[in-house]
């Protein structure tokens, strides 16, 4: 080889070596996943489905809430609900208006007093129903767990720590489908970090796609309201509770500027 062709001597400080970057994309995001049909067959259900359905409608799409009719009528139904249910001692049932309006109406949730004395009755009497085998599915259990996290965010009840609650909890982990989504969507508002004990995969995912397209084909909005928020809980990047309310913060990737490829990670040695 001649001496003008030979190749110039490597300096290794100065080398560089790229190394492609890879994000894994986010499985579920609302905002580019849910068809515009599902949205508007979704929100022509509100008033039909009642508050459970908006309530989740909600955690789905803050962004949309004025498309949900949430007016002063709506709120006096669910205050005078949480009323009756005071007055005819069932806390459990009291629960589930009490959360419905901290989220639905935040501004007017001090206004129906929720009490200490409302908190330990509601757990005494979960933790009774536990005891009797009146309380035996995973399903619900976690679904108090979460109302009552909501409504106290500071609070452990004893209910969900009993060996009933334990053993029950364990036996969620069969659910599938729907079911299985809420169910450790329940687990992840509380912050029981057991929600994590379910390995994702695609196979779940394909499982939850197949689910939302029987639920629409059957126009089963409510449903597929409950199933896209408790995706959306478990693709969220954060999820926590505090006397404001339940905060799920999903990833955002950043935009790349209009024209800029984008830059492969590089590392310097």
């Amino acid at each position: 080889m001649a001496a003008d062709a030979r190749e110039k001597p490597i300096n290794i400080k100065n080398l560089v070596v790229d190394e492609v970057s890879y994000q894994k994309p986010l499985r579920f995001d609302p905002e580019r996943d849910i068809p515009q049909s599902d949205i508007e067959g979704m929100l022509g259900a509100v008033d039909q489905r009642g508050p459970d359905h908006t309530f989740y409608l909600l955690l789905l799409l803050p962004e949309r809430r004025n498309n949900m009719r949430l007016d002063d009528s709506k709120f006096i139904e669910l205050r005078d609900r949480f009323k009756k249910a005071i007055t005819s001692e069932a806390p459990e049932s009291a629960i589930y208006s009490a959360a419905y309006i901290k989220i639905l109406f935040p501004e007017k949730f001090v206004s129906i007093n929720v009490t200490e004395e409302f908190a330990e009755d509601c757990d005494y009497k979960l933790t009774e129903y536990l005891q009797n085998n009146r309380l035996t599915e995973a399903g619900v259990l976690t679904e108090y767990m979460a109302l009552y996290k909501l409504v106290f965010p500071t609070k452990n009840p004893m209910f969900s720590e009993t060996k009933e609650a334990q053993t029950i909890i364990e036996e969620g982990f069969k659910l599938k489908g729907e079911s299985f989504a809420q169910f450790l969507a329940n687990l992840r508002i509380t912050g029981n970090p057991l929600w994590k004990k379910a390995a994702f995969d695609e196979k779940h995912w394909r499982e939850y796609d197949a689910n939302a397209e029987n639920f629409r084909s059957g126009q089963a909005w409510a449903i597929l309201g409950r199933l896209y928020a408790s995706m959306k809980i478990l693709a969220a990047e954060k999820v926590f509770v505090d006397e404001e309310g339940l905060h799920i913060e999903m990833h955002k990737e950043k935009p790349l500027a209009s024209g800029v490829p984008q830059l492969p990670e590089v590392k310097k040695y």
